[in-house]
């Protein structure tokens, strides 16, 4: 989700575009931008890599000393199926590492983190950078909130840094939106889902329509409200409504026809 301030509502999972580059005037030398940073042209790259020449795709997770992922090993297989059933709808089907590695790091003074921090996070802690033939998206568990311009969001569970494969989840928010252990995991592996398609394209956001399902009110979201990608299951008091409704053991993928379809045409 792109974020823009909404009084009356907070959404709780964000796409949130950052600038990268910036000039040391004593030096005289222009700063280079991080690996991470956002970056349009190298973000169009890997799209054409993920979903034209991928022979593995890597999901690389780290989290904070006090924000381990509630997920267990085997609620890793729920986003594990949904990217198995986004590249169905290709001509390629990379190997998926899913999680690749799970590790904890140091969790810093920071309780709330904007979105630079979180660029700054991935550049200290991100081991496998996307390459052509094995691209990876970067997920960092934070022990904290989110905060835009000088205001903690303390409902927003989940961010992807526009133009990058970086993804924040939050932990704090995780843990005060689900009621049981089950269903904290599957909030938050549904989150994940979400960030992810965020930040492999959808909606509209490198991957192109193919249908009118493109929400004109809530940006990079679906209209169909049983996709994943629809903008109120984001919404930490319809989260915990949407797994009930639509995650069962006969239909596991959260992405819907829309959303594949516009990526079988990619």
């Amino acid at each position: 989700m792109e974020w823009r301030k909404i009084k009356f509502i907070v959404i709780t999972a964000l796409v949130i575009a950052v600038s990268s580059c910036q000039t040391d005037d004593d030096a005289g030398t222009t700063v280079q931008p991080s690996p991470n940073s956002p970056d349009s042209d190298k973000y169009i790259k890997f799209l054409n890599g993920l979903y034209n020449d991928a022979q593995a795709f890597h999901l690389e997770v780290a989290y904070q000393s006090d924000a381990e992922p509630f997920s267990q090993s085997d609620d890793w297989n729920l986003t594990a199926e949904n990217m198995q059933a986004v590249f169905d709808e290709r001509p390629i089907t990379p190997a998926l590492n899913i999680p690749d590695t799970v590790r904890s790091v140091a969790s810093g003074s920071d309780r709330n983190f904007t979105p630079a921090e979180i660029v700054d996070l991935a550049d200290q802690h991100r081991k496998r950078l996307s390459t052509k033939v094995e691209p990876s998206v970067f997920v960092i568990f934070l022990d904290g909130y989110l905060e835009q311009d000088g205001e903690v969001v303390d409902k927003v569970v989940g961010v992807n840094i526009s133009n990058t494969s970086v993804v924040a989840v939050f932990r704090p928010v995780i843990d005060s939106v689900g009621t049981t252990e089950l269903q904290k995991r599957n909030i938050e592996q549904a989150t994940l889902v979400h960030e992810i398609g965020h930040a492999i394209g959808l909606v509209n956001k490198g991957v192109p329509l193919t249908a009118d399902h493109l929400d004109p009110e809530h940006e990079k979201h679906c209209i169909n409200e049983d996709c994943v990608m629809y903008f109120e299951n984001e919404v930490s008091g319809n989260m915990a409504d949407f797994i009930t409704g639509n995650l069962t053991p006969q239909d596991r993928i959260l992405f819907k026809e829309d959303c594949l379809t516009d990526i079988s045409g990619y």
